[in-house]
């Protein structure tokens, strides 16, 4: 623990040094780091506690998704964006290209990917889409408004977008054969990612 703790102490020491205040996970991360060195400081917590402030801090990433589905569960979609950045989904990285990937399901699967066994469960085909960019495009909004309003930098994602989009604005329904490759949208994430790292 004091190893991890000298480690986590020396990295938001330098995290906090930079110039830049609008780095893509910049302060989620801050935030994380200070609070499990608070954790790890107070000498009345036990190695658990501090053990579990830093797991919870090398994850920072992970509360992503629960972030974007609370914002968009309240309304909140312009913030989408926001969380994104926050988080720094873009980075590449398992953590996030697995936040960005159950995040993209959200915004067109809908609610069943909140579930219970959401990391599990089979996604449902087309014809039960019901996410918050399935509804904007029944709704006549254009694919290329949707590409500025949220995140969706992904090849294979907005093809798709932009080919249902004239269906979805006529009200015609989904059919199962209109669903999307997952597999496809998360091996194109995970090639950028690993192009941004140069690997």
């Amino acid at each position: 623990m004091n190893q991890y703790r000298e480690a986590l102490t020396q990295l938001h020491d330098k995290v906090s040094q930079l110039d830049r205040r609008d780095l893509a996970g910049l302060a989620a991360f801050e935030h994380c780091s200070s609070t499990a060195l608070a954790v790890s400081a107070g000498s009345a917590d036990s190695d658990d506690a501090q053990a579990r402030a830093v797991v919870r801090c090398m994850g920072w990433q992970e509360a992503a998704f629960e972030r974007i589905a609370g914002a968009l569960q309240d309304g909140g979609h312009g913030e989408v964006r926001t969380l994104w950045h926050a988080h720094a989904l873009d980075a590449g990285g398992h953590i996030a290209n697995i936040q960005a990937l159950r995040s993209w399901k959200l915004l067109v699967i809908g609610d069943w990917v909140r579930g219970p066994n959401s990391s599990h469960y089979v996604e449902p085909t087309a014809d039960h889409y019901d996410g918050v960019l399935v509804r904007q495009l029944r709704a006549g909004t254009p694919a290329a408004t949707l590409f500025s309003d949220y995140p969706l930098d992904n090849a294979v994602l907005r093809e798709w977008l932009v080919e249902k989009a004239p269906a979805l604005h006529r009200g015609s329904r989904l059919l199962p054969a209109d669903s999307i490759d997952w597999k496809a949208v998360g091996v194109q994430k995970w090639q950028a990612g690993q192009r941004d790292a140069g690997t």
